[in-house]
């Protein structure tokens, strides 16, 4: 059971968003951060997720060293939930509470959000201060 009760929902958009996809690439630089990703069902199918906001943390991780996570979401929500969809919103986030203590309680004026990218092989968690934007490539 997922201790801090995080409470995760779907972040998609219906008509972009029909499949899981796989991360390209990941660019951290002076214009934003953004994750390209290409479509499971046909590579030439891309997205873009930018956000143009600050990123206070981000962590990419092989799916194969998160398992304790794929099977809580499992066990509470069912691999229904995250079998078609790649991007999530995560509230009360355990990765928000340990960031918030590694920073010493930070203000709350940031306003940070917690969105897990779970894509075919790998979980990429971002810590936002904004919503992203998604486009077609």
């Amino acid at each position: 059971m997922i201790k801090n009760k995080e409470i995760w929902t779907k972040y998609l958009i219906q008509e972009i968003f029909n499949c899981k996809y796989y991360i390209d690439s990941i660019s951290d630089n002076i214009n934003g951060f953004e994750v390209v990703m290409s479509s499971s069902k046909n590579e030439t199918d891309r997205i873009k997720v930018c956000f143009d906001g600050p990123i206070l943390s981000y962590r990419s991780t092989d799916e194969s060293f998160r398992q304790k996570l794929i099977f809580e979401l499992t066990e509470i929500y069912s691999s229904d939930f995250y079998k078609d969809t790649t991007i999530f919103k995560v509230e009360n986030s355990r990765y928000i509470t340990w960031l918030k203590e590694e920073s010493y309680e930070w203000s709350e004026t940031l306003n940070p959000r917690h969105f897990c990218f779970l894509s075919v092989d790998s979980i990429l968690d971002v810590v936002a201060c904004d919503e992203p934007k998604i486009s077609k490539l």
